[in-house]
């Protein structure tokens, strides 16, 4: 079935046909939704299932793929041989972001922000297709949320996130928190710092405050636990609440841009995000999904870990949680090692 998806894929880009493509964290299956046109939408269709990609700064910024036509596809795991792709930024551009990440720190301490996610974009040659890309993507990824979007009027997009912004099922709505990161291979066995652990303990307030908002009763709060997701290690701790499915816009309205992507407090840390980070977020930090109205189920993740692929070359995106106890070198050489971890599939 592994080529039987490929060719598929390959088959619409090549009629230039708008899709998302995505599989869950842990499953096999691929599900490919898209168009028989290649018309552009800006809202969700009333009885179809819809994709939708939406930008960072989300207002008037939501593309939708209407559900025309939907394929499913079993996902056949090739073990990934890793190729060595360790990305190291230019002596300018690391010194840049030490010094944004200073400024940020003294901010934090010095008034009433408290964390602040600071990003980058980092281009790279593409030594893989699109298709080629994707295969890796999908083998390397399998504890992942991984999806490739393309529209002939917005761009191809591809990544592999580890994050649920919220899933909506039976009439449960579960969301998740997830901060802090650390090397799966270097620091395994290493004790979470504080500053980590804080900086989760401080989303998952932030999400449990939002669900109460649009919730009749209080979310239920699972146990922080430690999550790999390629290279990588991370905090988790699950939330979930029973609300109606008319009410799911208004919890993303409450719940994005969350504290793991964006910072505390919410409106401090978007403004200084918009005038310190010098760049255009574009989809990074985003978020994506598929919605159905009949069945009254969706899925939205948060667009982490992900690539936008241009002719010969992709830009990685990459940030990091910034608190009052960050140390600029640090955070600089996590970026790095996020952008490493995507590097080596492209």
């Amino acid at each position: 079935m592994r080529e039987s998806l490929l060719t598929y894929t390959a088959k619409l880009l090549s009629e230039n046909l708008p899709f998302l493509l995505l599989r869950k964290s842990g499953g096999a299956e691929v599900k490919i939704i898209h168009q028989e046109s290649k018309k552009l939408y800006k809202k969700a269709h009333d009885t179809m299932s819809s994709a939708f990609f939406s930008k960072f700064l989300s207002s008037d910024n939501q593309f939708y793929i209407y559900g025309e036509v939907i394929k499913r596809f079993d996902w056949n795991f090739k073990p990934f041989k890793s190729e060595i792709a360790t990305v190291k930024l230019s002596k300018d551009v690391r010194l840049a972001h030490e010094m944004l990440v200073s400024d940020a720190v003294s901010t934090i301490q010095n008034t009433n922000l408290e964390k602040v996610v600071l990003s980058l974009k980092h281009p790279i040659q593409a030594k893989k297709t699109p298709l080629e890309i994707l295969g890796n993507l999908l083998d390397k990824y399998s504890q992942a949320n991984c999806y490739f979007f393309y529209h002939p009027a917005v761009g191809s997009w591809m990544g592999a996130t580890p994050e649920t912004l919220l899933s909506y099922n039976s009439g449960l709505l579960k969301t998740m928190s997830l901060a802090g990161t650390k090397s799966a291979e270097n620091d395994h066995e290493k004790p979470w710092g504080m500053k980590e652990q804080n900086e989760q303990l401080l989303v998952t307030e932030y999400i449990a405050k939002a669900l109460q908002k649009v919730a009749d009763s209080p979310p239920t709060i699972g146990p922080v636990k430690t999550v790999q997701a390629g290279s990588l290690l991370h905090l988790k701790t699950t939330l979930e609440v029973p609300l109606s499915y008319d009410k799911i816009n208004q919890a993303i309205k409450e719940l994005h841009p969350t504290p793991a992507i964006c910072g505390l407090p919410r409106t401090a840390a978007q403004d200084y995000i918009i005038t310190h980070e010098n760049y255009d977020r574009s989809f990074y930090t985003g978020y994506l999904g598929i919605q159905n109205p009949q069945d009254q189920t969706a899925d939205y993740f948060v667009n982490l870990r992900c690539m936008e692929l241009k002719n010969n070359y992709v830009d990685l995106y990459a940030g990091g949680g910034i608190t009052g106890m960050s140390v600029p070198q640090d955070e600089v050489d996590e970026i790095e090692n996020k952008l490493s971890t995507m590097a080596s599939i492209v």
